[in-house]
C-alpha cells in the first residue's frame, strides 16, 4: 500500500520507522526480547517502544526532528492520554478535521518517559496520506 500513498507521505512514514529503530539502537534494545514491539493494524501497524527507549527518545530530542522539520511536522499527529498535562486546551482549525493542541511531539515524548510505564507508539496509517503517521501515549497507573 505504500506505492499508493503521496510522496510526502511516504517520507513521514520513512521518518517515523528510522525514528524508532534508531532509539532501539541508542537504547541497546534493538535486537533483544525488551526491543520496540510491531503491532500490524488494519490500517497499517504501530510500532511500540519499550519503556527504555521511551526514555531514550526523550533524551535523544529525535521527536523535535519530526515536530519542526518542514514536510514532515505537517503530517504528523499526536494521540494524548486524557491525563496529559499538555491536553488542557484543545481547540478547532478552521478548514481541518480534528481537535488540535499546542505542544511539541518531544514535551509528549519526556512526558510519557517521565512515568514508570511510559511507552511511546508510532501508528503508521496507509489510508490517510495527510496524516500517515501519529504518535501516542501510553502509560498505566
Amino acid at each position: 500500500m505504500l506505492p499508493r500513498l503521496k510522496s510526502a507521505a511516504r517520507s513521514v512514514i520513512t521518518v517515523a520507522v528510522t525514528t524508532g529503530v534508531a532509539v532501539a539502537v541508542a537504547a541497546g534494545t534493538a535486537g533483544s526480547a525488551s526491543a520496540a514491539q510491531y503491532v500490524s493494524t488494519p490500517t497499517g501497524g504501530v510500532i511500540w517502544l519499550t519503556h527504555a527507549e521511551t526514555v531514550a527518545a526523550a533524551r535523544s530530542g529525535l521527536a523535535t526532528y519530526i515536530s519542526t522539520t518542514p514536510g514532515v511536522a505537517e503530517h504528523v499527529g499526536v494521540y494524548m492520554r486524557p491525563d496529559s498535562r499538555y491536553r488542557q486546551a484543545p481547540h478547532r482549525i478552521p478548514g481541518k478535521p480534528g481537535l488540535f493542541v499546542t505542544v511539541r511531539t518531544q514535551n509528549l515524548v519526556a512526558e510519557t518517559a517521565a512515568h514508570p510505564t511510559g511507552r511511546i507508539g508510532i501508528l503508521i496509517n496507509t489510508r490517510n496520506p495527510n496524516v500517515p503517521v501519529t504518535v501516542a501515549q501510553y502509560w498505566s497507573h
